[in-house]
């Protein structure tokens, strides 16, 4: 189980989100104010197991047009898809190394290829 409450960085300040919510193999985290959720899933089908990281951040914009501030919420996943059987359920079965290794790639080099994706490069 993770920590409860989780600590996160939303709109450039540190949020603490308690878990508001848990049903079966689903967590759902909160901040006080809604600017940040999380959930934490598990679903389980024949043979694959799917594990979810939603992210869901209140986000802040000037309009040039209108000159005042605009708000939106944004949603990040992370989705681990895996086979169910034993020998890959475990943290040595390269599961962790793939996941790494994706937000390694998005992260190297101050975001960058972050910051690609966000802006539309394929």
């Amino acid at each position: 189980m993770f920590t409860d409450p989780i600590v996160t960085n939303i709109s450039f300040l540190s949020r603490t989100c308690p878990r508001i919510s848990i049903q079966g193999q689903c967590a759902e985290y909160k901040s006080a104010d809604g600017v940040g959720v999380i959930k934490i899933s598990h679903q389980n089908a024949k043979n694959r197991t799917r594990r979810l990281v939603r992210f869901e951040g209140l986000i802040a914009g000037t309009d040039p047009v209108t000159t005042g501030a605009s708000t939106a919420r944004v949603n990040c996943y992370l989705v681990i898809d895996q086979p169910s059987q034993a020998v890959f359920t475990d943290s040595s079965s390269g599961v962790k190394e793939v996941a790494t290794n994706l937000m390694s790639w998005l992260t190297a080099s101050t975001n960058a290829n972050l910051i690609k994706v966000i802006g539309s490069e394929i």
